[in-house]
């Protein structure tokens, strides 16, 4: 699998995760309101990302409704890795920066993990720090492999 930024400017970031020549998703994400907009299949959702909590450390996920469906959580000493909490499935994601940037991503319960490659690499940021661009990236992925319950053989690492 490989995420392909497809179009950037300040007010929209368009991308696409592919597997093989098909198109599994697109995401436009919009960096002022935090909004982002994911096509997979025929359904449409709209999905916010905030900042939340007394120092505004929890990243959340909210739907189009503003009902609570998600979370991101860093691990302590690398923000590039850590956990993602969506529904009643938990993730671990990591990020790095390895031949044009890679995610791995498994879920909690498995040994399996995911690697989606960045056609462009990873969007930038500071080194260390998860921009919210990667945020969205990183949401949007969980979500799409919430929706299929087992991950796929042969992408499968182990």
């Amino acid at each position: 699998m490989r995420w392909t930024q497809v179009y950037t400017s300040p007010e929209l970031e368009t991308f696409e995760l592919w597997e093989e020549n098909s198109k599994l998703l697109s995401l436009d994400y919009h960096p002022f309101t935090n909004a982002a907009r994911i096509e997979h299949a025929a359904e449409r959702r709209v999905f916010m990302i905030r900042r939340e909590g007394f120092l505004r450390n929890r990243v959340v996920l909210r739907n189009e409704y503003g009902i609570h469906i998600g979370q991101l959580l860093h691990d302590k000493h690398n923000r590039r890795s850590g956990n993602i909490e969506l529904g009643n499935e938990k993730f671990n994601f990591v990020l790095s920066d390895a031949e044009n940037g890679q995610l791995r991503m498994s879920r909690s319960k498995s040994d399996e993990s995911l690697v989606c490659h960045f056609s462009q690499g990873i969007p930038s940021g500071d080194p260390g720090i998860l921009t919210a661009t990667q945020q969205c990236l990183l949401m949007a992925f969980s979500w799409y492999l919430c929706l299929h319950t087992h991950i796929p053989a042969q992408e499968a690492v182990s």
